[in-house]
Order: C-alpha cells, then sequence, then structure tokens
C-alpha cells in the first residue's frame, strides 16, 4: 500500500503562504474523526503521491506517529499552471461502504493505428474498504474500429461486492477509423 508522512498544519497559517513555500495544504475528513485533520505535504511528495494515485486511490497517511487509511477524495489543480492548490482525503471506517472513484486505464492506445475519443476517465460507485477499485483497464488492443464501449462493459459492472453509481448504458470510448490513413485528394 502506498503510504505518505505527513505534518499537522496550523489553521493560523494562509494557504497561499503554504504553497509559496512549495507546501500543499491538505486535510483528512470522515471515518471516526470529529473534525477535519488539517495536514501538509511538501509539493515534491504531493506530486509522486499523483503520479501514483488518482482520485479515489487508497493510500496510508502517518500524521504524528498516527495512520489514517484513506482514499483521495478531491485534487484541486490550477489547470493553465498545474499548480496543485489542495488534496483532500477521506478516511475510511472498517465496515462503512464509501463512494469512490475508479479510473479508467486505456492500455496498449499507441499499439493500434485508430483515434480514441473517450468519453468517462473515472467511474463512480460504492463499495466497502476491502473491496475498492482504484482502476479499470481496457485493452485497446481487443477493440477494432467501430467499436463502442459503454460502462456496463467494463470489469467493475459485473463485481457483487461493487455497487457502480452511473448508468451501465454511458458511453466510455468510441474508436475510430484508422488516425495514420490522410484523406486521398480526388483528382
Amino acid at each position: 500500500m502506498y503510504s505518505l508522512k505527513v505534518e499537522r498544519r496550523s489553521k493560523n497559517v494562509k494557504a497561499k503562504k503554504l504553497k509559496r513555500e512549495g507546501i500543499i495544504p491538505s486535510s483528512i475528513f470522515g471515518g471516526d474523526l470529529k473534525e477535519s485533520l488539517l495536514i501538509q505535504i511538501p509539493e515534491s511528495e504531493a506530486r509522486k503521491l499523483l503520479k501514483a494515485k488518482g482520485r479515489g486511490g487508497n493510500l496510508e497517511i502517518e500524521c504524528e506517529g498516527k495512520k489514517y487509511n484513506v482514499i483521495i477524495e478531491h485534487i484541486s489543480q490550477n489547470q493553465m499552471t498545474h499548480q496543485i492548490d489542495d488534496i483532500e482525503f477521506q478516511q475510511l471506517g472498517e465496515n462503512k461502504a464509501v463512494s469512490s472513484f475508479a479510473q479508467v486505464i486505456l492500455k496498449n492506445k499507441n499499439k493500434i493505428p485508430t483515434m480514441v475519443q473517450q468519453f468517462i476517465t473515472e467511474i463512480p460507485y460504492k463499495a466497502l474498504p476491502s473491496n475498492l477499485v482504484e482502476t479499470v483497464e481496457v485493452d485497446m488492443a481487443k477493440l477494432r474500429a467501430g467499436s463502442n464501449l459503454k460502462v456496463s462493459d467494463l470489469s467493475i459492472w459485473n463485481k457483487s461486492d461493487v455497487e457502480v453509481t452511473i448508468d451501465g448504458d454511458r458511453p466510455v470510448l468510441n474508436v475510430t477509423g484508422d488516425s495514420r490513413k490522410q484523406p486521398q485528394p480526388q483528382h
């Protein structure tokens, strides 16, 4: 399991000041916490985390000697500068279902000469912490031009211990013709 060591942050220090110092303000909420735990993460560690885990990713956070089993609930990031503004983590309860997201990962996308139009990049669902699903892989090498994939076609749809919370008929992706073929000039 991915593990991250963090420090508690003071609510008296402004988020802008922390970000100027290369620190990402964050928080842990839910589970058995009576109030949110304010934490801070060095930006370099936050970037490593977000390369390894996306929204819905499960990890262990250690703060002041206590460990928290959490999922990444929300990532706030500036789309222009890619600056991470904050990350919110939800603590998991032992036998309490949680709403989360599974990232849709397209494998072998670069090995096939087709265009892919992806409509959904994450699948919302509910499950117990022991049944969390971080990623749903789609092997693009098995799809051909003209293929359409719906939520109900994904492996997560058939898991009895996971409740997908979007319509199974929602399109995930379409595979169109050969992207290397150039239109021939008409004479």
